[in-house]
């Protein structure tokens, strides 16, 4: 598992570094297919096995890029969520889980459902990259467990919707699930955001 790991990792590396080729490109093109700025904050619903063990909590991400053909978008993102873990009753007093946060990061692309010339923008998008998560200490049983943390291959799937309230700025709402394929049972979440995207 660890080397499978080490080869995702590799992969997604080497697709960022292929994205950060292609966002860079020459003035002239830029004019045609403009960069992006999105900034997101939001709540983060925990899904499956983590959500006995963690509370949902805050998220916020960042993402660059460029759109392409007035209707798609390639770029980079990256995203943090805090999740406070929770007083389970099987627990001696005194005893408690320690707090988990996620990080993730890669490469995302979508596609505008709708026209370019209409105000509201229906984008649908994925993304592949990496996640981590580090736990913070825990008192169990007594006994104090120091935090750890693992990184492992990450995929996405994202829904947005906005609308421009001038030239370079859209203001909207993301819903996203994500799945961190982490050893035994995978994390999962729904982050639901309200986001500013900006175009220089």
């Amino acid at each position: 598992m660890e080397k499978l790991s080490r080869k995702l990792g590799t992969i997604v590396l080497g697709a960022m570094l292929s994205a950060t080729a292609l966002l860079a490109t020459p003035k002239d093109a830029a004019a045609q297919n403009p960069w992006f700025f999105y900034v997101d904050g939001g709540y983060s619903i925990l899904t499956g096995d983590a959500s006995d063990a963690f509370k949902s909590g805050f998220t916020t991400n960042v993402a660059f890029g460029q759109i392409l053909a007035d209707r798609f978008a390639l770029g980079l993102f990256g995203g943090v969520g805090f999740h406070s873990g929770k007083e389970l009753g099987v627990l001696p007093a005194g005893d408690k889980l320690g707090n988990a946060t996620v990080w993730r990061y890669g490469v995302w692309g979508g596609v505008n459902a709708l026209e370019p010339v209409n105000p509201w923008d229906v984008w649908f998008g994925a993304g592949v990259g990496l996640g981590t998560i580090s736990f913070g200490e825990s008192i169990l049983f007594g006994n104090t467990i120091p935090g750890a943390s693992e990184t492992k291959f990450m995929l996405q799937g994202n829904l947005a919707v906005s609308r421009q309230v001038s030239q370079q700025v859209a203001l909207g709402i993301n819903g996203t699930f994500y799945i961190i394929f982490t050893e035994g049972s995978s994390w999962t979440a729904i982050p639901l955001t309200a986001y500013v995207s900006i175009i220089p």
